[in-house]
């Protein structure tokens, strides 16, 4: 399995507390009601158009891995034998518990600690 793209989209929180950095993402709901706040008063500068156009721009897929794009062979090209290639089902797999591991180990109440 090759990963061949990333799409990432995600605003991260950094807490420095006594010796120790601790590191997480938000989820995208949070995120939104974060970073919504500044939109609003974009709005009110006058020109409500340029946050309409930042709102298109930036659909919210619902994960902070937006796209993964893979390449995948299963088989042994060195024994002669057939190779399959872009195995979908194997791939959607694989993909679906990259998401789901990140999720659970990065986004908050989740999060980690480095000593400094």
């Amino acid at each position: 399995l090759n990963i061949t793209g990333l799409t990432f989209d995600g605003i991260a929180i950094l807490a420095y507390i006594k010796k120790r950095a601790h590191f997480c993402f938000l989820s995208p709901e949070d995120a939104d009601v974060l970073v919504g706040a500044d939109v609003d008063l974009d709005m009110g500068a006058g020109d409500h158009s340029v946050a309409h156009d930042q709102n298109t721009r930036r659909p919210r897929v619902g994960s902070l891995l937006e796209e993964i794009r893979v390449e995948s062979e299963i088989g042994q090209k060195e024994s002669g034998k057939q190779v399959l290639k872009n195995v979908g089902k194997v791939e959607k797999f694989v993909l679906e518990q990259v998401r789901r591991i990140f999720e659970d180990e990065f986004v908050y109440p989740s999060f980690w600690t480095f000593l400094v």
